[in-house]
């Protein structure tokens, strides 16, 4: 085969499986010498391990890149962390991280210890007790659990546990904090904000 850019390579077209090699011939041996091979699993493994090891560094004008629009119901794209559930979760739930147990539970705006502090979007149900991932900034689609949200209207912590709403909490003591804002009728932009008040 005449020489080729890789680029232009039909068989690239084609996401390369875990197993497939790429060879590798050294340009100091003879042109007829045994090719070293490596699978496409271990140069992704690779390529996790040097990332892991050093970090991941963005040069100027790059930056991380969101899903530009969720295609379906039970979707999102942004920053999570795992954990434990320290309550049954559904996808969509709105949560917190409990002080006593460092367990994430439902919040709820009638209950200031539950509202106020480091809370997430459920993006894993769990049993109690189980292991969850929690989107703590991004975007999500739950549109069995959220409300019709309004593009650009702010998003608040919900009076019912677990859940967000879009009119802003009016009952005596009730807590008063935007968790995001909605970027379709269906998808919540999730950056919650660390200052809160209080209904009167």
């Amino acid at each position: 085969m005449a020489d080729e850019k890789l680029s232009s390579l039909t068989e690239l077209a084609t996401t390369p499986a875990d197993t497939d090699e790429v060879y590798i011939r050294d340009v100091s041996e003879a042109a007829a010498a045994e090719s070293k091979r490596i699978t496409i699993a271990n140069m992704n493994a690779a390529a996790l391990a040097a990332v892991e090891a050093a970090g991941l560094t963005f040069a100027e004008n790059k930056g991380i890149i969101l899903d530009a629009a969720l295609s379906a119901d039970g979707k999102y794209s942004g920053t999570v962390e795992t954990g434990t559930a320290g309550a049954i979760l559904a996808f969509g739930d709105l949560v917190y991280l409990a002080v006593a147990d460092s367990k994430w539970e439902l919040t709820d705006a009638d209950a200031e210890a539950t509202a106020f502090g480091k809370i997430g979007i459920c993006v894993l149900a769990a049993a109690e007790n189980a292991a969850t991932v929690i989107l703590l900034w991004g975007k999500v689609r739950a549109d069995a659990a959220f409300p019709a949200l309004t593009v650009g209207a702010p998003v608040y912590l919900g009076t019912t546990a677990g859940d967000i709403q879009v009119a802003s909490p009016a009952g005596s003591g009730d807590i008063l904090r935007i968790i995001g804002y909605g970027n379709t009728a269906n998808e919540l932009h999730f950056c919650p904000d660390n200052i809160y008040g209080t209904a009167t």
